[in-house]
């Protein structure tokens, strides 16, 4: 089991792309995503952003890590 898993590169830029088109600011940056409400102690909040976290999600990796 990996810690983490990359975005996949192939839809990043279709993304990318389409916020662009849209006029829609956005930020790519590393995400913590977890299942758990609430579990988000400040002890893991810490952790996770001297790894490079710029949010927490709930949805993102079902949806990020997919391969094609």
């Amino acid at each position: 089991m990996s810690e983490e898993i990359k975005v996949n590169e192939k839809y990043l830029s279709v993304f990318a792309g389409m916020l662009d088109e849209l006029h829609v600011s956005y930020t790519i940056g590393k995400t913590w995503t977890t299942d758990a409400i609430y579990r988000e102690t400040p002890e893991k909040i810490r952790r996770r952003k001297e790894r490079g976290c710029i949010c927490v999600d709930m949805e993102c990796g079902g949806e990020c890590g997919g391969r094609v």
